[in-house]
């Protein structure tokens, strides 16, 4: 889960959910409507490796959302690719569950490709 925005605050640093996290409450202090976006970021494209990556989407009268990615300090453009999008960072969240008992062995693998269409 991210951080809660005092302790990004604090340490003045974090992962790409801390950072929408804290930006997401900077905008709804002042007045602002945001939300918790998750999904992909094309990235370098010399490698082939992706993660997931959080940015926001702020309303602003008479624009609309409009996604703000505050750890690369940018706007939202075609290279940001959004999966999922909520009011809370935890209706985000990919993948959520629980396990009882023993002995019990979870793989889970992906293959994520990115390709630009012209």
């Amino acid at each position: 889960a991210p951080w809660p925005p005092c302790v990004t605050w604090a340490k003045q640093m974090g992962s790409c959910r801390d950072m929408a996290v804290l930006f997401i409450h900077a905008c709804r202090a002042v007045g602002l409507a945001a939300r918790f976006v998750s999904g992909y970021q094309e990235g370098d494209l010399d490698n082939p490796e992706r993660h997931l990556h959080a940015w926001v989407e702020v309303y602003l009268p008479g624009a609309g959302w409009r996604g703000y990615d505050p750890t690369h300090g940018l706007a939202v453009s075609d290279r940001h690719i959004a999966l999922v999008a909520a009011a809370d960072p935890a209706d985000a969240a990919p993948i959520e569950g629980a396990l009882r008992g023993q002995g019990v062995t979870s793989t889970m693998t992906y293959q994520l490709q990115i390709q630009r269409l012209s």
